[in-house]
């Protein structure tokens, strides 16, 4: 199944269909790893005997703002919890009396964060060809922005399934724009509005009728099954991310396909 995926992927990009990369950017991941060993540097210098928390206190609450700026963009949370070096003061006399226990604590505390940046660093991030001259469904994009993220901070079981519920959500709100749509043949039986696959597989036979798409019938069927077993199995990243990307790559071309009109092979 994953392979009927990949082949389409290559296909599809060799036809230069316009991806539009909403990856994120080397330089604000780099940004982010530069400041976060400029707070752990402050963090470490200001309970180990360094600079005065007074003089140490504007450059540490600049450094955090911007950190909480970046990883915002990001998709990440802020790790460092505490607003002023007071209140950092404050928690390691109350908590370590060693500069090795202040230290370690620090480095910990962000040692998590540390991974999301490499991982996002390492490409685990879907692309999205976009619409810009096609109308488009803002709840269905809106839900293609929260996968995207989910999967940027998918790093457990839970949260590569969570990935395929997002990915066969997309899907079913897909279904439930080609139910109005006048699909079905005069005198065919009505479809039931739940039956997703059903509406997809009536789309399929409008849309994407003869042997020149054979590849766009299987990939769609493929990628309904695919968010599935992502939803429900013992899955890792690779599942995750070919699942949302699948799915990603069905919207955008549902929408080509509504907007070049039916097809037919003579």
């Amino acid at each position: 199944m994953v392979a009927v995926l990949l082949v389409v992927y290559v296909r599809l990009e060799t036809k230069k269909v316009g991806f539009i990369t909403v990856a994120i950017s080397n330089t604000e991941i780099a940004k982010a790893r530069i400041l976060v060993d400029q707070i752990v540097a402050k963090l470490i210098d200001v309970a180990t005997g360094g600079q005065d928390v007074k003089k140490a206190e504007p450059q540490y609450r600049e450094l955090r703002t911007s950190l909480s700026l970046v990883l915002g963009q990001l998709g990440l949370q802020q790790p460092i919890p505490w607003e002023t070096l007071s209140d950092w003061r404050g928690h390691w006399r109350a908590n370590f009396e060693t500069y090795k226990e202040r230290k370690d604590y620090i480095n910990d505390l962000v040692s998590f964060l540390r991974l999301e940046l490499d991982r996002l660093d390492s490409g685990q991030n879907v692309s999205d060809p976009g619409s810009p001259d096609l109308p488009t469904w803002p709840k269905i994009d809106a839900r293609i922005d929260e996968l995207a993220q989910e999967l940027r901070q998918a790093n457990t079981l839970d949260g590569w399934q969570d990935c395929g519920r997002r990915s066969r959500e997309i899907l079913v709100d897909m279904s439930k724009v080609m139910s109005t749509m006048p699909l079905l043949p005069d005198g065919s039986e009505p479809l039931q509005a739940a039956n997703g696959k059903a509406w997809y597989d009536a789309f399929l036979e409008k849309y994407a009728e003869g042997s020149s798409r054979s590849d766009f019938r299987k990939f769609y069927r493929a990628a309904w099954d695919l968010s599935q077993k992502t939803t429900h199995g013992s899955v890792d990243g690779v599942e995750a991310f070919a699942s949302a990307q699948a799915v990603i790559l069905i919207v955008r071309l549902t929408e080509r396909m509504i907007a070049f009109g039916p097809r037919t092979e003579a």
